[in-house]
């Protein structure tokens, strides 16, 4: 399996003490030069264990769980519901950060499924990816 992560601004929308509604991945070109068409997301395995890491760092308890994964015309959105304050002291760290306006990004770490280059001369630049699947997402 490879991965491949998509870095992109935040689109952030605070819900309650505990929660925010974010978007996580855009069908628009990230700043690593990919494409990932959201109509071709797969998310039925994410949803099984849905975690919200800190920068991709899976040796670190999740900072919170997504909830209510949803494909939308042009998007891909989930509500983020941290870890109840005092279980985790970074979780406390990035909840406070992210409602604070502080953390400008997300990204989301995927298996591409099925995918070619935007630019045939350049095989190994952005990518288009049709097919693919969620592994990962992260402040």
């Amino acid at each position: 399996m490879t991965m491949i992560r998509k870095v992109m601004p935040a689109q952030i929308t605070t819900l309650g003490e505990d929660e925010v509604q974010v978007v996580i991945a855009t069908g628009q070109v990230a700043r690593d030069g990919h494409i990932f068409d959201v109509g071709g997301a797969l998310l039925d395995n994410y949803r099984k264990n849905p975690v919200v890491l800190w920068s991709h760092k899976d040796d670190l308890p999740p900072v919170g769980r997504a909830e209510d994964v949803q494909v939308n015309a042009g998007d891909i959105t989930a509500r983020v519901r941290f870890a109840t304050i005092g279980i985790s002291p970074k979780a406390d760290e990035i909840r406070g950060l992210v409602k604070g306006g502080f953390i400008s990004a997300v990204s989301v770490g995927i298996d591409p499924i099925d995918a070619e280059p935007l630019d045939p001369k350049k095989p190994r630049g952005g990518q288009r990816v049709r097919v693919w699947e969620l592994l990962a997402f992260s402040f």
